[in-house]
């Protein structure tokens, strides 16, 4: 949407880009509560940002578990857990 408001702006100037704006945002959050879903922006990668998130949790699980392991695997000091 970032990039819709400098296209309008250059076409229709700011007062109909301004209303051109809230009209779309007024539609997109129509359909999203019409359907029950979140918005999700197409330019953002969710998978790799959930990752990056959870790393250092997922890392902190796996260092508590590994002691207990059977064949004896230790756990990586990588000074930032």
């Amino acid at each position: 949407m970032k990039f819709k408001f400098p296209a309008l702006l250059i076409r229709r100037g700011y007062q109909r880009a301004i209303i051109a704006m809230a009209h779309k945002i007024l539609r997109t959050r129509f359909f999203m509560l019409k359907r029950r879903e979140c918005f999700r922006d197409h330019t953002l990668d969710y998978q790799a940002l959930c990752v990056k998130r959870n790393t250092p949790r997922w890392i902190r699980a796996l260092t508590v578990r590994l002691p207990s392991c059977p064949i004896g695997l230790t756990a990586p000091n990588y000074g930032w857990i």
